[in-house]
């Protein structure tokens, strides 16, 4: 996939559109910083490489970011072609004199060319750089298109359970836990023991979710040179993964969606802690790693993902085995660092700094965390609140709740920090 026309750039000495890198070629990138760091860090941290390994982090730091851009561009194309200006006239059509004028006044309004602004013969005298000889006859040129801030998010809302509901109620969600029943032999003549199967619920509330009121002036709604409705579109797309991420992590102030850090160490069954003995408090052992592995019931591995920050990824660049083997492989297929022990990856920027006592790690099966969605997301488009400022006002909303199914085996386990 490539980026759509309206972020791509123009090379000013060839006048012509520069190829952008694919998805593809960014990871190969981010893989090739994220390793050649590994490989210093795995011979040595000294003054002159700990610079070399922090400025590769953070070059692979911002790709990660253009990728995750190019992702959400991806999915969002077809919002943003949704509102095209209308098509131009054919060259030479309508090019009057009032059309002229028409022409330049739209393009000091709007930045947008029209036919009727065509290129003129040059002669000797005449010339774009002198203003007294012409140059002021030269319209300064306008990009149609937002330079935009971005920073990971994380990818907590692709790995956990999604359940739609067309009304908010609280849903009760049956459980059950035979896990401590066997078949056993019988004796001849004797009746069959009972034996029921242990049944409870869990409960799934919801609560509405805003993505912000974002007030735009008619003026700039009537004359932006650029597709402003799918702009805030994806601004209001991010919003929505952003906070709903960061929900699901941590929990709502409401407890209506529990975090998964909550729920994943709710059970001090599935809870480890670091030996730190990894170099400092929040440099995981080799040991750690597997002892987190261990934690997680063998039934729940298949469908298993490992989620922490891009901080503790980062840590786990220089963990090594006892035979100096690295823990993070890069993939044969050119997709960077994507699994440990053979179970997936899930970079989740939401989780907390590293510190003692603090969850660091989670492993588990994330489908048996169920986010709840109501309804559909809805714009909404307020003309007559802010007339009187000549404004108008946009705002998304949805109701959402999420919660942990643990019927008491505990599909996600955790791990935390040494406390001291």
């Amino acid at each position: 996939m490539r980026l759509p026309r309206m972020v791509s750039r123009l090379n000013p000495r060839t006048k012509k559109e520069n190829t952008l890198p694919t998805i593809a070629e960014l990871r190969t990138n981010r893989a090739k910083l994220i390793t050649d760091a590994q490989a210093l860090a795995i011979a040595g941290v000294t003054t002159e490489t700990r610079t070399q390994i922090d400025a590769m982090i953070a070059d692979a730091a911002v790709i990660a970011g253009d990728i995750a851009t190019m992702e959400s561009l991806d999915a969002l194309n077809a919002d943003l072609r949704s509102s095209k200006r209308p098509p131009q006239a054919m060259p030479g059509a309508g090019d009057t004199p009032d059309a002229e004028l028409d022409a330049f006044r739209t393009f000091l309004r709007t930045g947008e060319k029209r036919s009727a602004l065509r290129t003129v013969e040059t002669r000797d005298g005449m010339v774009v750089g002198t203003p007294t000889q012409g140059g002021n006859f030269v319209p300064t040129s306008f990009q149609k298109s937002v330079e935009v801030a971005t920073l990971a998010i994380g990818n907590a809302l692709k790995v956990v359970g999604k359940l739609h509901t067309q009304s908010g109620e609280a849903l009760q969600m049956p459980t059950a836990n035979d896990t401590t029943n066997y078949a056993v032999p019988v004796t001849e003549t004797v009746a069959v023991a009972e034996a029921d199967v242990p049944a409870g619920q869990s409960t799934i509330n919801t609560e509405m979710y805003s993505t912000g009121m974002v007030k735009v002036s008619r003026q700039l709604l009537r004359d932006a040179g650029f597709d402003l409705q799918g702009f805030l579109a994806a601004q209001f797309a991010t919003r929505w993964n952003r906070g709903l991420n960061k929900t699901i992590t941590l929990g709502s102030t409401s407890t209506n969606t529990q975090g998964l850090l909550v729920a994943g160490t709710i059970n001090a069954a599935a809870n480890v802690q670091a030996s730190g003995t990894g170099g400092t408090l929040n440099v995981p052992a080799y040991a750690d790693i597997l002892s987190l592995f261990g934690a997680l019931d063998p039934s729940y591995r298949d469908s298993a993902t490992w989620m922490f920050s891009n901080a503790y990824f980062i840590k786990l660049l220089g963990v090594v085995d006892g035979y100096g083997r690295p823990l993070l492989i890069p993939n044969v297929n050119g997709a960077g660092f994507d699994a440990i022990l053979g179970r997936p990856i899930c970079i989740n920027q939401a989780f907390p700094t590293l510190a003692a006592s603090t969850v660091q790690a989670l492993f588990g099966n994330f489908e048996k965390y169920v986010l709840r969605d109501v309804g559909a997301q809805e714009i909404v488009r307020l003309e007559e609140r802010f007339a009187d400022t000549i404004q108008v006002g946009f705002f998304g909303y949805q109701s959402f709740g999420g919660k942990l199914l643990d019927a008491g085996t505990h599909p996600i386990a955790s791990m935390t920090a040494k406390a001291s």
